[in-house]
């Protein structure tokens, strides 16, 4: 059960950081290469991406601990 936890933990880190790297750091650079703030679908479109990547996290260590 521990090992089970922690290596969701694992995919649910490596899934949150991969949503920092390919969505949060371009959507932060285009907001101070411009000057403008992102606008509200921006961010809802963001958060979004951060759940789909959160549950594939989840299913790929669901998947992964039964092998």
């Amino acid at each position: 059960m521990k090992k089970t936890a922690l290596h969701m933990l694992n995919w649910l880190l490596i899934a949150t950081l991969a949503w920092v790297v390919v969505i949060c750091l371009p959507a932060v650079g285009y907001h101070f290469s411009t000057g403008r703030q992102i606008s509200d679908d921006v961010m809802i479109t963001i958060w979004f991406f951060l759940g789909v990547a959160e549950a594939a996290g989840l299913i790929l260590a669901g998947l992964s601990s039964r092998i």
